[in-house]
């Protein structure tokens, strides 16, 4: 076992160095740096990195990780999108954590590309807000808005509550949208592949599933529209 162990270590080591890529350790050290930004709406989370959100007047970031690894952690605004990534070549070690706090007037659109993980601090209000998971990353708000879309492709998992009127929600492969929690009154549910989600409608509910995916609703609403094509399921929950 010890063999097998130290042979995929070496493995992965050798590929690192192929692809160009270095590991940097954390030296333990445990920081916390506020950075300047300045105004979005938008933001991107790109690789393996863990999010909170809050609602606040003034935008803001705050970055906690190892002393030594605050260098590599990119927050930047281009337009009215806010990047966070870490930077490009560099694998990350971290000792103490990687966390960013990130706080604006209202979040219109959030995007997680890789194994990150998003949260919301508190209720997140607006006109409007668009949520898209890619890759493994794991999403959880709490939102008070008229309108609310969630796209989840690959196998992340999206877990929402709080109010809507409307609700669009897609699943592209195995992931997963819990949203029994989010008290919509229409609502719109496609998935493709093996996904599932849980949905919540008390008005009007639109169902579409390809694959051997299963959807799962709650409320009063009336099915208007169901489509199953492959092993999938709808079904109606108490």
């Amino acid at each position: 076992m010890r063999l097998f162990s130290g042979l995929l270590f070496l493995l992965l080591f050798s590929a690192c160095q192929l692809m160009g890529i270095r590991s940097v350790n954390g030296n333990g050290v445990r920081s916390t740096q506020s950075r300047s930004v300045g105004s979005f709406d938008r933001v991107e989370i790109t690789g393996s990195v863990d999010v909170e959100l809050a609602q606040a007047a003034a935008p803001g970031v705050r970055v906690e990780t190892d002393e030594n690894l605050q260098e590599y952690v990119e927050t930047e605004v281009d337009g009215n999108t806010l990047h966070i990534r870490t930077r490009s070549g560099v694998n990350l070690r971290e000792h103490a954590g990687l966390k960013v706090f990130v706080s604006a007037a209202s979040f219109r659109e959030v995007e997680v590309t890789g194994s990150g993980n998003v949260a919301g601090a508190g209720k997140l209000s607006g006109d409007k807000m668009q949520l898209r998971v890619t890759g493994s990353g794991n999403a959880r708000l709490d939102v008070d808005v008229p309108q609310m879309e969630v796209e989840v492709t690959g196998s992340g998992t999206v877990l929402l509550s709080g109010t809507t009127r409307v609700f669009r929600s897609e699943t592209h492969g195995s992931g997963t949208i819990k949203a029994f929690g989010l008290l919509s009154e229409e609502t719109r549910v496609e998935v493709s592949g093996s996904g599932d989600a849980e949905v919540f409608a008390s008005k009007k509910l639109e169902v579409e599933v390809s694959g051997s995916g299963d959807v799962a609703y709650k409320g009063t609403a009336a099915v208007v529209h169901q489509e199953v094509h492959g092993s999938g399921s709808v079904r109606k929950v108490q």
